[in-house]
């Protein structure tokens, strides 16, 4: 256990954390612009990317407050919460690559299934 030979309680989990929430430390690995993760998600998903990511909140809402859909409000957010949290946390990051979308791929799948189900 490293946490014996080092003295003090050590984390792996939260020192990747603390090293990619530091500003500029990730620069040193190329940069690109926030498009980067649109384009590879239309490129990997495709309708899908399109249906979970741009129509999910406004095709919700709207059907929601028209009350047109039997879904409830608490289904809507937690099936696309995570998935705009995530691209806050990770957007804002210089740094970007397509293993940092792993996380919301399940979520995303979701909410399309959720959008082609409302159309």
């Amino acid at each position: 256990d490293s946490t014996y030979y080092a003295g003090k309680i050590l984390s792996a989990t939260y020192n990747i954390f603390r090293y990619n929430a530091k500003q500029g430390d990730d620069e040193l690995y190329g940069i690109e612009p926030f498009s980067y993760y649109i384009k590879n998600l239309v490129l990997n998903f495709n309708y899908t990317a399109m249906f979970g990511l741009a129509l999910f909140w406004p095709l919700s809402m709207y059907l929601r407050f028209q009350q047109r859909t039997p879904l409830p409000i608490s289904l809507i957010v937690l099936a696309g919460g995570p998935i705009y949290l995530w691209m806050c946390i990770v957007g804002k990051r210089p740094h970007k690559e397509e293993r940092f979308l792993y996380p919301i791929y399940p979520a995303l799948c979701i909410a399309a299934v959720i959008v082609y189900e409302q159309l």
